[in-house]
């Protein structure tokens, strides 16, 4: 997608300004406790996980302590 590479840099720079932990927690815990939810029902341990996210990794870091791994 090398249309997409010009805005890699404002995206980065975006997500390093947040605390993406606290923004799930204070601003946003039903996203937070939604997803969560749906992670333990629907996705067994363990198992390889593709994390296609830009988040700060709560919910790869989730899945890594319930012994999942990264693909790739």
């Amino acid at each position: 997608m090398k249309h997409l590479e010009p805005y890699y840099d404002a995206v980065g720079r975006f997500y390093d300004q947040i605390d993406e932990a606290m923004r799930l927690e204070t601003e946003d815990p039903i996203e937070y406790a939604i997803t969560l939810r749906y992670l333990q029902r629907y996705i067994p341990d363990p198992v390889i996980v593709a994390d296609v996210g830009v988040g700060g990794g709560q919910y790869s870091e989730l899945l890594a302590r319930r012994g999942c791994r990264p693909a790739g």
